[in-house]
């Protein structure tokens, strides 16, 4: 059996309910990989033999030497085995993803979904500097919803790519890979709120005359968290 710390009241009786939900449906989940595996190795060779006989016909018509016709075959060949492994791991990538995350999720009482049911509003992130501005195509996965200390939460996973051209070439650059989190305090707030660092140092979006305001009283005493990991300023 499986034995994970349970020092967090949240946590308690983890251990049995991953062993009793969690651990048979990731094995089961194991068992999906594995065969998928074997029809991956079956369809490559499959797709490996069909690009030879398709390069060994072209070869014929056009007259091309053998090396060209392996320096064609090959990238071919290699390209098709990709896409197909990639096709049929895909839904155990996901259930596994589901069955793990979403099952500790269940386990604290939140919610889990790989994709998000709503798109965010960025306008307040990239205002606020907290999120590149620029930015051309943005994703989101792994939406999880619930509530901890008192506070409710929705954190997702952001992917934001802008397009960058250099010469005849265009791509696909990454300006910001990360979660985002809303936090949605029981106190009010009549101005701009920002958390941020306590160390001055690593705070480069500081703002002069932020007043440093507590959000969760309760967590100073909580002997499992340090209220000096974070400050929360208000302007």
């Amino acid at each position: 059996m499986h034995k994970f710390t349970e020092s967090h009241s949240e946590f308690e009786g983890f251990s049995e309910y991953y062993q009793e939900t969690i651990y048979p449906r990731l094995e089961a989940a194991d068992q999906r990989r594995k065969a998928s595996l074997i029809r991956v190795v079956v369809a490559s060779i499959g797709v490996i033999i069909l690009t030879m006989i398709a390069a060994y016909f072209w070869n014929k018509a056009v007259k091309n030497t053998v090396m060209d016709t392996l320096i064609l075959a090959v990238p071919l060949g290699g390209f098709a085995v990709f896409w197909v492994s990639r096709f049929l791991l895909k839904k155990i990538k996901s259930d596994t993803k589901e069955d793990l995350a979403g099952g500790i999720c269940r386990f604290l009482g939140w919610h889990f979904s790989e994709k998000p049911h709503i798109t965010p509003d960025l306008d307040i992130w990239t205002r606020l500097r907290l999120l590149p501005a620029k930015y051309q195509r943005v994703s989101f996965e792994d939406e999880m919803a619930g509530e901890a200390h008192g506070a409710k939460f929705l954190a997702r996973e952001a992917h934001m790519q802008k397009k960058v051209s250099t010469g005849k070439s265009t791509h696909w650059v990454t300006v910001f890979r990360g979660s985002l989190m809303v936090i949605s305090f029981k106190r009010k707030f009549d101005g701009q709120t920002v958390v941020l660092r306590k160390a001055k140092i690593l705070n480069p979006k500081a703002i002069l005359n932020m007043k440093k305001v507590g959000l969760v009283a309760h967590l100073q005493a909580c002997p499992h968290k340090s209220s000096d990991k974070n400050a929360c300023h208000h302007s």
